[in-house]
């Protein structure tokens, strides 16, 4: 069963002497333990308990790797630390260690630039602090341990709109950091699995997500991208102005950068579970499927051809967008993307992309392609894939009535009536006249899939003014506009 991640609350206030120089060895510690690990390759192979003699079932347990890292530095911390700190300190030391090597393989591993902890810190395990006191009105006493025997003990003031509900909550680790504590409570209330589901596809500028009953909905993200549209124009300024003072000029663009993260972060929740609440309201109690993205940005920027993406890359905030909602929505698991949209959920046809947000099939016809992709997504967080097999479609997963509400859906393709089909690679084409009819059709000979070689502009203007013009006579407006066109070719 899942379990909640842990809830943070942050205290601001003065650490006494004692713990001040408790953070410079941790630090110390922990830096030595993130070497030793990188060194044995701790946690990249297996490694188990011998079998007891009592043990009947033939399966020895593996050891978890911060367990393995404290057993092998054991007898180092011993040497340069027994008596000065409890061996609980150990314990969390390795625990901490490892999150940060684990942290680091996952986001690549680049050897030139190995973890390493800079900032005082001390990330403590619940076995080595108590809270001997607790009020309602925040005031807490909390008791932290250093050496066997000696304790330090601080009277704190929390104030936090959840502290009264999240402190009902087990303790978890306590982080000490130079200006004040980070106090973690952990909800051990297990999610229940549940039988719906539901999945989201993240873009620049709006998320779509899909359920399992056969409803879409899309979400705009127009306003993030204002702000950080408005950031870009103030940095390129500051920078213009101060190319000589390069000092103040960082200066300015840090304070309007921590600005720009702070509201956008704060659009985010509001988004996901604040007071828009657009995101969670639609998902509801479902399984919800999130999009994997990490590689994502560093396959894009590899090469030289990726290399024009970086700024707009550097505004993908799907990093963001998937902590807030996974912190907030527990019962959530990573779906695998590559090829998300390269094969039709729907019938595993390979796709074509006629323009950036429409994706064709040619058994199904032209969709959205952000909402096709949702349904991929929704496809592949029921199902499970095996190497060398076909990937799962609808019809596999849901009934009848359920797949046609999903291929209605992800044919509303933003801008455009449903059931349109365009023949042109070029977005400009689908521009739609005042009724509602596109001028795209007055032709059968204008355009043929890509209209590079028979498409004539002064052909296609004439056609869409007349055809105007007629339409709001009530003529037959085919008939007359072939009249006159070879009337004019003539």
């Amino acid at each position: 069963m899942p379990v909640n991640e842990p809830d943070v609350i942050p205290v601001n206030c003065s650490i006494p002497p004692e713990l001040l120089l408790v953070m410079e060895d941790y630090k110390a510690i922990a830096n030595h333990l993130i070497s030793s690990g990188l060194y044995h390759k701790v946690g990249q192979e297996k490694h188990y308990y011998p079998i007891a003699e009592t043990d009947n079932s033939g399966k020895p347990k593996p050891i978890p790797p911060e367990r393995e890292l404290r057993d092998i530095n054991k007898e180092w911390f011993n040497e340069h630390y027994k008596g000065k700190y409890a061996a609980h300190y150990l314990d969390s030391a390795a625990s901490f260690a490892m999150q940060q090597i684990q942290s680091w393989r996952t986001l690549g591993g680049d050897i030139t630039a190995t973890p390493h902890i800079r900032k005082p810190i001390a990330r403590l395990n619940n076995d080595l602090y108590t809270i001997q006191e607790s009020k309602l009105d925040g005031t807490m006493r909390i008791r932290i341990t250093t050496a066997p025997h000696k304790s330090v003990i601080m009277d704190i003031k929390v104030n936090h709109r959840h502290f009264s509900e999240w402190s009902l909550n087990r303790p978890g680790a306590l982080v000490i950091v130079p200006y004040g504590l980070r106090l973690c409570f952990t909800d051990d209330t297990t999610v229940p699995k549940s039988k719906e589901s539901a999945a989201y596809d993240f873009n620049f500028n709006r998320v779509v997500i899909a359920r399992s009953d056969g409803q879409i909905k899309e979400i705009d993200m127009s306003d993030v991208l204002a702000i950080q549209k408005n950031h870009k124009a103030k940095r390129e300024s500051v920078q213009s102005t101060m190319p000589h003072n390069h000092g103040k000029g960082e200066k300015i663009i840090k304070k309007h950068g921590k600005r720009e993260h702070n509201r956008v972060n704060d659009l985010l929740h509001k988004k996901i579970h604040g007071k828009a609440n657009e995101v969670l309201s639609f998902v509801g109690n479902r399984h919800l499927g999130v999009e994997d993205l990490h590689g994502t940005t560093k396959d894009i920027l590899k090469d030289d051809r990726g290399v024009k993406f970086n700024a707009k890359m550097s505004n993908w905030i799907h990093g963001a967008f998937e902590d807030i909602i996974v912190h907030h929505h527990p019962d959530s698991k990573l779906y695998y993307t590559r090829g998300t949209s390269r094969y039709c959920p729907f019938c595993s046809s390979q796709l074509t992309h006629p323009t950036w947000k429409q994706s064709k099939c040619p058994n199904c016809g032209l969709f959205d392609r952000d909402m096709l992709e949702a349904v991929s997504g929704l496809v592949r967080t029921n199902t499970r894939h095996k190497k060398g097999e076909l990937w799962a479609v609808v019809k596999d997963i849901f009934p009848h009535k359920i797949e046609t509400e999903l291929l209605q859906s992800s044919k509303m393709i933003r801008g455009l009536p449903s059931g349109s089909n365009l023949m042109s690679v070029y977005p400009e084409c689908a521009v739609l006249s005042p009724e509602g009819l596109s001028d795209i059709d007055i032709r059968n000979d204008v355009m043929h899939g890509n209209r590079n070689d028979v498409y004539d502009s002064t052909q296609r203007v004439i056609g869409s003014e007349l055809k105007l013009e007629l339409t709001e006579s009530g003529n037959d407006a085919n008939s007359e506009i072939d009249e006159r066109m070879s009337r004019l070719s003539a």
